[in-house]
């Protein structure tokens, strides 16, 4: 029972790729029903007017050539259909295929008069105008008719009854194909409003995608705003941290009566205004020029004293670090070494590593703050002597997807954002920095940047 299954199974797919021979997924509907039917009609015929055409070749040779012509016009069919073109000959060959069914009736009486009947079946799904259908259908009812009045007058010698039955036969052939041809202005009419409800269908769902896609832009373009008021929230934060916390290490100075006179305690002041001034300025140029999203556009550059800098870098920080009883020591450059580069970035970079050796150092350590001159760049540098950076975490520092977190040695918190702000501002001032430690050793940071004085005006 299985194999007979498997049996039919086989002939019907085998049944299905004959019938969709020259079908293509592009053509419409209507299209495809035409060379399903015109398969349907043709293909099992091919073989046995073959096989007549052969049997036929020794005995009745004119046959044979009818029955030959017969195939090659339905092959030339098939040949249009699977290579898309010229199709309106396809009617052309089918009418001649009528033609020749007709010739063999008439001179060989082997019955093909039925056969004509297939013409009218096949020029309904070809033919486009009634006209042209109105043309074919009398043409064979007559020919049919002709054929069958005589076969039936050899016969019966009764020209009024064979008169009757050919007319009735005629009127049968005529209401058949009447109502075919009707039936087919339904079946068209329904179909082009299936195709037209089908374009309307795929419109919309290109539409729709259409609408998809943009929803998914837009809701790209949210979360890149959203992330990117969130990094500037972290930057802004971090960066106001560093100065904060060394306004608050000498405001706790002061009040803790650290101070010897009054010329101390208005340094002390002059210092504080001075921080809180750069930060004020550091956070506005952060929100004007989105640094940290187009970390390339960089304001206002001009030579910057190496002295200077690093004086505003690490007085605030000193009382910071004397927290924890680190010092600070700073090597100045010789007077009239300077930087080509925009002072507040580069103070944020020079706070950003001062603040994380403070952090990483061990209490009562030492934090070294220096400079170097070489042609056509300056070096500066950050070393310390603490915890290092673990090996594994490396190569990530400067990565601010990965945002490297590390607590320091009193407990401080890191919001992993630094030393990627550091590159970013150092590149965009075609510098570098670079670093090297190990764990439980310490840390040095370089920052190299481009002389003052070789940098055209």
């Amino acid at each position: 029972m299985t194999n007979l299954r498997a049996i039919f199974h086989s002939i019907g797919a085998l049944t299905a790729k004959f019938l969709h021979i020259g079908v293509r997924p592009e053509m419409s509907f209507f299209e495809k029903q035409k060379i399903h039917l015109l398969n349907i009609m043709i293909l099992p015929s091919v073989l046995p007017i073959t096989f007549f055409a052969l049997l036929n070749l020794a005995e009745r040779p004119g046959l044979s050539i009818l029955n030959m012509a017969n195939v090659i016009c339905y092959l030339a069919v098939i040949i249009l259909n699977l290579k898309g073109r010229y199709l309106q000959w396809r009617l052309i060959f089918i009418a001649t295929s009528a033609v020749i069914f007709f010739l063999e009736a008439l001179f060989f009486h082997n019955g093909m008069e039925f056969a004509l009947l297939l013409t009218v079946i096949c020029s309904l799904v070809l033919v486009d105008k009634g006209w042209q259908y109105l043309l074919i259908l009398l043409g064979v009812t007559a020919a049919f008719c002709y054929l069958q009045y005589r076969e039936n007058m050899q016969v019966h010698k009764d020209k009024a009854m064979v008169l009757r039955v050919v007319s009735t036969i005629a009127n049968c052939l005529l209401l058949l194909t009447a109502g075919l041809y009707y039936f087919r202005g339904i079946y068209l009419k329904y179909h082009k409003q299936v195709e037209a409800h089908k374009k309307l269908l795929e419109q919309q769902q290109v539409l729709l995608l259409v609408q998809k896609q943009e929803l998914e832009q837009n809701n790209k373009d949210l979360k890149l705003l959203s992330e990117s008021r969130q990094k500037i929230l972290f930057t802004l934060a971090h960066d106001l941290r560093n100065p904060l916390s060394g306004i608050e290490a000498l405001t706790n100075t002061m009040l803790e009566g650290g101070v010897a006179d009054e010329q101390e305690r208005n340094d002390l002041l002059s210092v504080i205004a001075s921080t809180a001034n750069r930060s004020l300025k550091q956070m506005q140029e952060l929100l004007n020029a989105h640094q940290y999203a187009e970390p390339k556009r960089v304001a206002e550059k001009a030579a910057v004293d190496v002295g200077e800098l690093l004086q505003l870098v690490v007085v605030p920080l000193q009382h910071k670090a004397a927290e924890k009883a680190i010092t600070i020591r700073y090597q100045l450059p010789q007077a009239g070494t300077g930087v080509y580069a925009n002072k507040w970035q580069l103070i944020r970079v020079m706070e950003n590593l001062l603040s994380n050796a403070i952090k990483f150092s061990f209490p009562g350590g030492m934090v070294v703050v220096g400079a170097e001159q070489t042609p056509g760049w300056i070096t500066l540098s950050v070393t310390d002597k603490g915890i290092g950076i673990p090996a594994e975490k490396q190569p990530y520092i400067f990565d601010n997807v990965h945002r490297v977190q590390q607590t320091g040695t009193g407990g401080e918190q890191s919001f992993g954002l630094g030393l990627a702000i550091c590159r970013q501002i150092v590149e965009a001032h075609g510098g570098s920095i670079a670093f090297r430690s190990l764990a439980e050793e310490g840390t040095v940071f370089w920052v190299k940047l481009p002389d003052a004085a070789n940098v055209a005006d």
